[in-house]
């Protein structure tokens, strides 16, 4: 499964919550988290020409290491809540696979992620 641009359409709130209930309600990184999504401009330089800066409009900051963490963060209790048996689930940035030597084993882990997806109010 591909979550391809998942953070820009993410429930902000959920994300922060999260967060909070992680790093506790008043840690220092809360308000660059919070805001990094909505006061971020680029420049675009091509080794001759620099552009004017550009206000960014969509949450995944291009090329920011810290977007797959933020996935991670809010897909954590997905692990937990859909407990494969005999299944491995592999998650790196927006992409998760899961593989089984058990046809039956993988199709139930799979019905799970799918009723923890609908059951979740993580998308906007």
């Amino acid at each position: 499964m591909d979550y391809t641009k998942v953070l820009n359409i993410i429930n902000i709130s959920i994300l922060i919550n999260k967060l909070e209930t992680t790093l506790g309600p008043r840690h220092y990184l809360l308000p660059i988290i919070r805001d990094l999504p909505t006061n971020n401009r680029v420049e675009i330089h091509d080794g001759t020409n620099k552009s004017s800066l550009i206000q960014q409009t969509v949450r995944e900051l291009q090329g920011d290491p810290l977007s797959p963490l933020l996935f991670i963060l809010v897909m954590a209790d997905n692990i937990e809540t859909i407990k494969p048996d005999n299944v491995n689930l592999l998650m790196y940035a927006d992409d998760m696979a899961l593989t089984s030597v058990s046809q039956d084993d993988l199709q139930k882990t799979f019905n799970q992620l799918v009723y923890w997806a609908q059951e979740r109010p993580i998308l906007e």
